[in-house]
């Protein structure tokens, strides 16, 4: 045998572990009223409304900016996201993907 490969894969023979399938729980819109009611004094209360209504990735509102928000026309572009990467916190161009960091979060 060479340094650093095996005659036989090792995994041969192994079995694969079972997934366990659960079946997603979700609120009810009377729940969903609630916890909207209840942080609507939190300083996230419009990340928390944003992510329960519309459902975007934690990302995403995460790498929100106000220049992605437009009032007059009632509209919110998503153009960014920020994920964490070794420990770091990194805005990514959401166009692009993970290839092409836009700038580190501070």
């Amino acid at each position: 045998m060479r340094t650093g490969l095996l005659a036989r894969n090792p995994m041969i023979g192994v079995d694969r572990p079972r997934v366990q399938h659960r079946e997603m729980e979700i609120w009810s819109t009377e729940e969903a009223r609630r916890f909207l009611e209840l942080t609507k004094d939190d300083r996230l209360a419009a990340a928390w409304a944003l992510l329960l209504t519309r459902g975007p990735r934690r990302g995403e509102v995460s790498g929100l900016r106000w220049t992605a928000v437009d009032l007059d026309a009632k509209t919110l572009s998503i153009d960014r996201t920020r994920v964490v990467v070794d420990g770091k916190a990194m805005e990514l161009d959401a166009e692009d993907g993970i290839g092409s960091a836009v700038s580190s979060a501070r």
